[in-house]
């Protein structure tokens, strides 16, 4: 391989960097993207986090499905779910908003 090559590129890469506007554009595009990401696990995180309670937690959401289940106590397992769908709802809408407030520029069709 040719040495003068190798040292070109570097150059070439700190010289498209240096252009006004091309780091902004890569941190704002990275912001949507992590913000977009951080929605998204932090809703799976929820679903992940009910799972492992029902397997070995001694206290939680998941530990009082499973205890109102085997009580036949199906009442009290519906309004724990809807209190958990009501926490993801609410985590989701609380990144919705921060992702419209942190990036302004990106409007979603749905959202407006």
């Amino acid at each position: 391989m040719n040495p003068s090559r190798r040292t070109r590129a570097p150059d070439a890469l700190a010289r498209r960097f240096a252009q006004p506007g091309v780091l902004e554009a890569r941190l704002a595009h990275g912001a949507a993207e992590h913000l977009r990401r951080l929605k998204t696990s932090l809703t799976l995180a929820l679903i992940g986090a009910l799972v492992a309670e029902f397997v070995t937690a001694k206290d939680g959401l998941g530990t009082l499905i499973t205890t109102f289940s085997f009580e036949l106590k199906v009442y009290l397992v519906f309004a724990v779910i809807i209190v958990v769908s009501l926490l993801g709802l609410v985590m989701y809408g609380l990144m919705e908003y921060l992702e419209r407030k942190i990036v302004f520029w990106r409007r979603s069709r749905f959202t407006g």
